[in-house]
């Protein structure tokens, strides 16, 4: 989780440099809606996988542990379909609200470019509380 928010701090930062603000408000407000939208229910989701685990570790049935984890896999895949297409759909929901449509072309540009990396960094988180 730490990782995910030191990868905005840095592209935000980065965003900063280039001496555009359309460019830096794009970056932050994409940034933002992703962490509401995409990692907060994959972390809330995985989270579950706590309590599963230690009752299976408690009973000594590792095999168990290893259902749940290919468990939260698939749900996890199957939650991250929608997400998917919410996060398609950024720059018109960004103009809907009345943000400044090169900010939300920016937006949309960058989740566009890290779309699949929240897919992998939920299993990623996954495999991390399974470990």
């Amino acid at each position: 989780m730490i990782s995910s928010f030191s990868v905005t701090v840095v592209n935000t930062a980065f965003a900063g440099h280039l001496g555009n603000s359309a460019i830096m408000a794009g970056v932050g407000m994409a940034a933002m809606y992703c962490n509401i939208t995409c990692n907060s229910l994959m972390i809330g989701l995985n989270s579950t996988l706590n309590t599963l685990l230690s009752q299976a570790v408690g009973f000594n049935d590792f095999r168990l542990c290893g259902v749940y984890l290919n468990r939260s896999r698939i749900a996890l895949t199957i939650m991250y379909l929608p997400l998917a297409l919410i996060l398609t759909q950024t720059q018109r929901i960004f103009l809907a609200v009345g943000f400044d449509p090169e900010a939300s072309a920016y937006s949309q540009e960058f989740i566009n470019m890290i779309i699949l990396g929240f897919y992998f960094m939920g299993l990623i988180d996954n495999n991390r509380r399974f470990l």
